[in-house]
């Protein structure tokens, strides 16, 4: 790896830390100053951050239902999931154009009270999951698994 690839994993490093920071950050205080119907930011479990591009990825995954490619960001050191969307997917706005963050919650309903929503829960195979936006507009990804279930996109 030369020189200018190493400053840029750096940059980019540096950056992602501040983009979750300030969407944990963003998404921490929406729940504790407004509240969401008694749901409890403690019970909000990091799962990864999502991110989109265009590129394709090694080990990506089709998910039939949004038609997006993913990868598993369980194998990623920073938790990041690759999105590269298909031209016909039906998904538009934010879910499409912005990072987001995941969660893992035993309640989709229960963890989603008082965000907006993006794009109406789906079955993925082993989850269901769901996006929503806070208040200030960040997006989040909510994961319902089920049970005995792990990632693994069908």
């Amino acid at each position: 790896m030369n020189y200018k690839n190493q400053i840029l994993i750096c940059v980019l490093s540096i950056c992602l830390g501040i983009i979750i920071t300030l969407c944990v950050t963003r998404l921490f205080s929406k729940f504790g100053a407004e509240g969401t119907g008694g749901f409890e930011a403690s019970k909000l479990e990091f799962n990864h951050v999502g991110l989109v591009t265009d590129e394709v990825k090694q080990g990506e995954s089709f998910v039939a239902a949004t038609k997006v490619w993913v990868t598993n960001p369980h194998e990623h050191p920073y938790k990041i999931e690759w999105l590269r969307y298909e031209p016909d997917s039906s998904v538009t706005g934010p879910v499409r154009t912005q990072p987001h963050i995941a969660f893992r919650v035993e309640s989709l309903e229960e963890a989603s009270k008082g965000l907006k929503v993006l794009l109406e829960p789906f079955d993925v195979g082993f989850a269901t999951v769901g996006f929503w936006q806070t208040s200030d507009e960040v997006v989040v990804e909510l994961m319902e698994y089920k049970q005995g279930r792990d990632w693994q996109p069908k």
